[in-house]
């Protein structure tokens, strides 16, 4: 029984030692995940205005150019892949 409790208290104690690790290491890197965020939220705006005048073209002219159309698209979409690739990996995905 007294062995449980030391192995409790052992446990608890690393416990605790590793929280503070994490929370010095997040308090370290805070600086640096603002302004990937920034990064990120700012790269995101950029391709859904480009997603929108995408749409907006395909549906003023449906005919016209239709494969550089979908050249973009595919564009598009290679940079969305992209930034959600980079955004995973970000977060620990």
């Amino acid at each position: 029984m007294i062995e449980l409790r030391l192995d409790k208290q052992k446990l608890r104690l690393q416990l605790a030692q590793d929280l503070e690790k994490i929370d010095a290491r997040i308090r370290k890197n805070a600086d640096k995940m603002h302004l990937l965020k920034l990064a990120y939220e700012n790269s995101f705006m950029v391709l859904k205005c480009i997603k929108e005048h995408l749409d907006e073209y395909e549906k003023k002219f449906p005919y016209d150019n239709a494969q550089r159309i979908v050249v973009l698209c595919q564009q598009y979409h290679e940079a969305l892949t992209t930034h959600c690739q980079a955004s995973l990996n970000f977060i620990g995905g």
